[in-house]
């Protein structure tokens, strides 16, 4: 089964790395997503789930060139999601040069669309994905490969805080925080847990905004994600009890939320990892405080 995946993965990026890009001629009229959101939405990590992001990747890309302002941010946003999908909900970490590939592909495609001096203003979309894509491309880089980067991330969480940081339920405030829990950050100077405690929470309070990607607004109360980080946050500044009795709370919530099919539409799949992700967690620390 895994080396299926690992198949399917790699053979969609060679492919879409050598696709051509589009000739057509940009048009007025609002771009039919229809069929790439199709092909998006049955996202998963079995192998049909990874077949249906290798069409969702290829169709978005297919379009690109012949979009322009919302449109083309909501084009390079859904392809970012799905590298962020792949990469880090797909692929087992040990995959480290597939992986790497995978948020590189993303943080091209950010480049060459949506870089503010390309695409003529700043956006939330480009600063999040942007942070997101180099965090989890350093999570399996070496060390001497993530600190040629460090600059690279520091100017982007910099410039992305100026900016609205509702996205993705205060998606910009949630990753700097997990770049700041991550206790690997220490050699290069960015592990700031006190730091972490204030940005996450400060997502979890994010009011909810209209996103193109989901059928309703979407608020930081919404992000499984932001709870997670919450927990390790509580857990670095050695409030361990209390991060225990949050993923203990959680995952009752999550439990019962998808019993009653209620998870917050169109993240259904990101939900689901992160259901796991949170008991994984749980045991880890529950063992780590006896």
């Amino acid at each position: 089964m895994r080396n299926l995946l690992m198949f399917l993965v790699t053979s969609s990026l060679m492919l879409l790395a050598s696709a051509p890009a589009s000739a057509n001629d940009s048009s007025s009229d609002a771009y039919d997503f229809s069929a790439a959101d199709a092909q998006y939405a049955l996202r998963s990590t079995s192998e049909d789930g990874v077949a249906a992001i290798s069409k969702a990747l290829s169709l978005y890309r297919e379009a690109l060139d012949q979009l322009s302002d919302d449109d083309l941010l909501y084009a390079v946003a859904q392809i970012s999601r799905l590298y962020a999908y792949l990469g880090d909900m797909v692929l087992p970490m040990d995959a480290s040069k597939q992986r790497m590939r995978t948020f590189d592909n993303c943080l091209d495609t950010l480049k060459k669309y949506i870089e503010p001096g390309k695409f003529g203003r700043k956006t939330p979309e480009y600063y999040y994905f942007k942070i997101t894509c180099l965090a989890l491309w350093g999570k399996s880089a070496n060390p001497l490969q993530a600190l040629i980067r460090i600059p690279t991330l520091k100017s982007a969480i910099d410039e992305g805080m100026k900016l609205d940081t509702r996205l993705e339920g205060g998606g910009i405030l949630r990753m700097v925080a997990a770049v700041y829990l991550n206790q690997k950050a220490k050699p290069l100077g960015l592990y700031r847990p006190k730091e972490a405690a204030d940005l996450i929470d400060r997502a979890l309070k994010s009011e909810e905004i209209e996103d193109r990607a989901y059928p309703y607004p979407i608020s930081g109360a919404d992000m499984l994600e932001n709870y997670y980080f919450q927990a390790i946050s509580l857990w670095e500044n050695d409030r361990k009890d209390d991060a225990i009795t949050l993923l203990e709370d959680t995952i009752a919530e999550y439990e019962e939320l998808i019993e009653m099919d209620a998870l917050f539409e169109g993240r259904e799949p990101e939900t689901l990892i992160y259901v796991d992700r949170t008991k994984n967690l749980l045991k880890q620390y529950t063992q780590d405080n006896q």
